[in-house]
């Protein structure tokens, strides 16, 4: 019954997931799941402004910095594991393209190599984006963008250097809201489960070489 903030993965199956999210909601447990890019006001901000706009499509991209001899992931050993890439760097690139585009239906396609891998992707609204993700190597820095297309034309944010503590501290505020509410789950647990669905789809896709759906979840985010 205590309020919780989860990291990403929340899981790594939709099955996993889906009853981590029904729980929470059926007993009203304040949780929240920090997806990092959702609490840096640049990105954050970005995102909505896209919505807003009415953004027709986007991109998102994303060079882990895990493996950098100076990281302190770098010995993460569920890092190294197959498939990790997706895992640990895909919910980094999604989050900011499901805020902006809405919830996505399919993964249209899907390519890899033994360091990068990329998927196209069907929102719910029509909007079309991609999902490119690289593993850095040993004096890799950590790079990032989002592109989206708006009325006016292609608006990118580009990463920077943030401030983690204050991006961790809107994740608290976030989660004390929920609890003084008493609403249970918030949006970004929500998404985050929308996340490892979008990601069972994509390794659905390369297995199978063809459009696979995704998966709904006993929420859906808005």
């Amino acid at each position: 019954g205590k309020a919780v903030i989860l990291e990403k993965p929340v899981a790594r199956s939709m099955a996993r997931a889906d009853a981590l999210l029904q729980l929470a909601a059926e007993r009203r447990i304040a949780s929240v799941c920090f997806l990092t890019r959702r609490y840096i006001a640049d990105i954050a901000d970005g995102a909505a402004r896209a919505r807003a706009a009415g953004a027709t499509g986007g991109k998102g991209y994303f060079r882990s910095a895990a493996q950098a001899r100076d990281s302190p992931y770098a010995n993460s050993l569920w890092r190294k594991e197959a498939d990790a890439l997706l895992w640990d760097v895909g919910p980094h690139a999604l989050s900011p393209l499901i805020d902006a585009l809405g919830p996505v239906r399919s993964v249209e396609s899907y390519r890899e190599s033994p360091a990068d891998c990329a998927f196209d992707i069907l929102h719910q609204s029509g909007a079309r984006s991609r999902v490119e993700l690289e593993q850095g190597g040993p004096a890799s820095p950590m790079v990032y963008h989002y592109t989206f297309a708006m009325p006016d034309g292609p608006v990118t944010i580009t990463g920077a250097p943030y401030d983690r503590v204050a991006a961790f501290r809107r994740a608290i505020a976030e989660l004390l809201e929920l609890q003084r509410a008493g609403r249970g789950p918030g949006e970004s647990f929500i998404v985050a489960v929308h996340v490892v669905a979008v990601i069972e789809a994509a390794l659905a896709c390369r297995g199978a070489g063809r459009p696979m759906p995704v998966a709904p979840s006993v929420v859906q985010p808005s």
